[in-house]
């Protein structure tokens, strides 16, 4: 279910000098373009343990929500977003044409404090891409290694055991370090898990 922003609800158009400004409505357009839909799952804080799936990434913008190198989302699916977002062929979404440097945030609450495995769904045709785990500004798993799962749509679960996390709300940010080999790509990523050991 998607949630329909529309930043024009609220203007009224005004009337001067016997005519309505046009200006307004052209405002409400490129705003209603610009704004676009947010998923719901996007605008939540996501409960842990649990899963979050990597295209519901918290709303909002480039350099607040989400880091992308490139415009436009070159996968054309669930978001209006610069992040490249695609169908998987079993269903659902993955984000894939992910460069180094780039990176996604999710707001999360932690509902027990503890040891965690960390779960992350991933996909790639090359090896050499990495990423770590942020949490709160701080690097909770050191570089994480992508493997060669044997295609972009071929997926292999790898974890990060004894994560410790403290319970409450937290911003946890997934960060592309460096791209595979012969590549511009970190890797896809379908999903990100959390269990409580």
């Amino acid at each position: 279910m998607s949630v329909r922003v529309n930043p024009c609800s609220h203007i009224s158009r005004k009337h001067l000098t016997g005519r309505f400004q046009s200006w307004t409505a052209a405002a409400c357009a490129a705003a209603t373009l610009l704004f676009g839909t947010v998923p719901q799952a996007a605008a939540q804080t996501k409960a842990l343990p649990g899963t979050i799936q990597a295209e519901d990434f918290d709303a909002g913008g480039n350099g607040s929500a989400y880091r992308d190198t490139t415009t436009g989302n070159t996968g054309g699916k669930y978001r209006s977003t610069d992040v490249d977002i695609e169908s998987t062929p079993a269903g659902g979404y993955d984000v894939g044409w992910v460069a180094a440097g780039e990176w996604l945030k999710y707001t999360v609450n932690v509902a027990t404090a503890g040891t965690y495995d960390l779960d992350i769904r991933v996909g790639s045709a090359v090896v050499g891409g990495t990423f770590h785990i942020e949490v709160d500004g701080v690097d909770k798993t050191g570089p994480i290694s992508v493997p060669n799962t044997g295609g972009w749509q071929t997926w292999q679960t790898i974890r990060v055991s004894g994560v410790t996390l403290a319970a409450g709300t937290q911003v946890w940010r997934v960060v592309m370090d460096t791209n595979g080999s012969n590549t511009t790509s970190v890797g896809n990523f379908n999903w990100l898990q959390a269990t409580l050991r």
